[in-house]
């Protein structure tokens, strides 16, 4: 029976899916490593020999914060004032 056929068949797409131009390419990155694998139409390019590590920034930004700190700047600056008081009196 074709109605059976019908009725029971699953795998016909229920509706036409249209690619848009500008979504034809998706990034290497945001394929996942499932797909990666099974996906060849394109060719690997080669992997980067720039081996060197990028310094870590995490020292800068604590400085930075310091630095930034009213509170903390408010108090050096007491503080040398009062080291210049205490070197113009000698």
């Amino acid at each position: 029976n074709k109605k059976e056929l019908q009725l029971l068949r699953h795998d016909s797409a229920l509706h036409v899916l249209k690619v848009k131009e500008h979504l034809k390419h998706v990034p290497d990155y945001l394929i996942p490593n499932s797909l990666k694998k099974s996906s060849t139409s394109h060719s690997e390019q080669p992997t980067s020999t720039n081996n060197k590590r990028k310094p870590d920034n995490s020292n800068r930004n604590v400085k930075r914060m310091k630095h930034n700190n009213p509170l903390s700047n408010s108090l050096n600056a007491v503080n040398a004032l009062k080291k210049e008081i205490a070197r113009k009196r000698t």
